[in-house]
């Protein structure tokens, strides 16, 4: 993913959270480490800032996982590894599949065999058994000059990942996958959900001619005048629809599968 942003040309990578900047297309440097973000999806400019929504890590699933009583703060691993599977201080998880300690944490300290909260972040005690899920969720940050990064945005309450982001009237929109949702703000912090569309992924989303345009899994397009109210227009063959473009006064959609068929449609408005 590119993005032009003042005088600099910004990449965001795919497999380890970064995004890297340069003058003359040559010479990049590194610009931004988002801890516990697995790809950074997409550079979007927005009134003054460069905003980008990332992926998380995906985590780790087990059943030796337990919640300490004597350490209310501690979750432990019985034959995992934390810190190979990309945990580190400062981040939020969601932990899901336990009995009683299901919800958002921040990790104060991180070893092989344990994550410990920070002060404040209070566990029960229940032992290993059952199978749970420890993941870092997506986010969204912004910078104003490029090199200094602030988070503005995590949907670690109702969504596990970003994936798109596009600007529609007076505000900026962004898309999330797994758990299938669209948020917009009208001031980079302040987000609000506005639209569950029920196939797991938004992939893209597409301003074309008075409209916003969502792109999903099921090859299924949605479209909206006011960013609110969303009505199903196309229902192509294959299995994502993940990109979209306009020329010469219509909108094209690419869906597809990685194993299958692609197809093109086209959106006449």
């Amino acid at each position: 993913m590119f993005r032009v942003f003042g005088s600099y040309l910004y990449a965001g990578t795919s497999h380890n959270g970064k995004v890297y900047r340069s003058s003359n297309g040559t010479d990049w440097t590194e610009v931004a480490n988002f801890s516990g973000q697995r790809r950074v999806y997409q550079l979007k400019e927005w009134n003054g800032y460069l905003y980008t929504v990332t992926m998380s890590l995906d985590g780790t699933t087990r059943t030796d996982i337990s919640f300490s009583d004597t350490n209310q703060r501690t979750i432990s691993t019985g034959g995992g590894d934390f810190v190979a599977d990309g945990f580190e201080a400062g981040q939020k998880i969601r932990v899901s599949g336990s009995t009683s300690n299901d919800g958002i944490y921040t990790i104060d300290s991180v070893t092989t065999s344990t994550i410990t909260m920070i002060a404040g972040d209070t566990l029960v005690a229940e032992s290993e058994g059952a199978s749970i899920t420890i993941a870092v969720y997506g986010r969204i940050f912004r910078s104003s000059n490029g090199t200094t990064w602030t988070e503005v945005a995590d949907f670690g309450l109702t969504a596990m990942r970003g994936r798109c982001l596009e600007i529609f009237g007076d505000y900026l929109y962004a898309g999330t996958a797994l758990d299938e949702k669209i948020f917009r703000t009208n001031n980079g912090t302040s987000w609000t959900e506005v639209f569950d569309i029920g196939v797991r992924t938004v992939f893209t989303l597409k301003a074309f001619s008075g409209d916003l345009y969502a792109g999903a899994n099921r090859a299924r397009l949605f479209r909206t005048s006011n960013g609110t109210n969303w009505s199903l227009i196309g229902d192509w063959p294959g299995d994502e629809l993940r990109s979209q473009e306009a020329f010469k006064g219509s909108l094209y959609v690419f869906s597809g599968s990685t194993v299958d068929s692609i197809e093109i449609g086209r959106a006449h408005v």
